[in-house]
């Protein structure tokens, strides 16, 4: 059994986008996972992620297109979990680390998530102790609302290597 696996910044959702992905549903069914490459709150992705036309913001766009993904999902009943964020932290997002997670998980309506170091950037003493506090809030919460469900809805720093686009 295979599944298909579409990688996308999100910032584009058309005609085309979903043909495609009508396309790719009729030959996989439910066999499909999408994931959505968003860096984190709109300052920090619109910093870190900016359009190419700068009169438009990435976070904006993230925004629609993710209410059009998870409609694709609910339409052709795609588990909720196939459609995930991955985001790459830097040294600039590190402190809005948490509050990151509370955007995905309230403004976006997306419970999974999985995080990558930007392996690019020089990390200091300092940046644990922002990690350590950072996680041990998303920790908290998590540990509050997952007591029955089968799996964890987050990967922190997946595999402690950068981000795989990259590769």
């Amino acid at each position: 059994e295979v599944t298909y696996h579409l990688i996308t910044n999100g910032t584009i959702y058309n005609e085309q986008i979903e043909e495609f992905l009508e396309k790719w549903y009729a030959t996989k069914g439910k066999n499909v996972t999408i994931q959505l490459s968003i860096d984190g709150i709109p300052a920090i992705q619109d910093k870190k992620r900016p359009c190419a036309d700068s009169t438009r913001q990435s976070s904006i766009l993230v925004k629609e297109a993710v209410a059009k993904y998870k409609q694709f999902f609910v339409d052709h009943e795609i588990p909720e979990d196939n459609l995930h964020i991955h985001a790459c932290v830097s040294k600039d997002s590190l402190p809005f680390l948490y509050e990151s997670y509370q955007y995905f998980t309230r403004e976006l309506g997306i419970r999974n998530s999985k995080f990558s170091w930007v392996i690019e950037d020089v990390w200091e003493d300092t940046d644990l102790e922002i990690f350590s506090q950072q996680l041990g809030l998303i920790t908290s919460k998590l540990c509050k609302i997952t007591t029955n469900r089968k799996r964890f809805p987050f990967k922190h720093f997946y595999q402690c290597s950068g981000c795989s686009s990259g590769r």
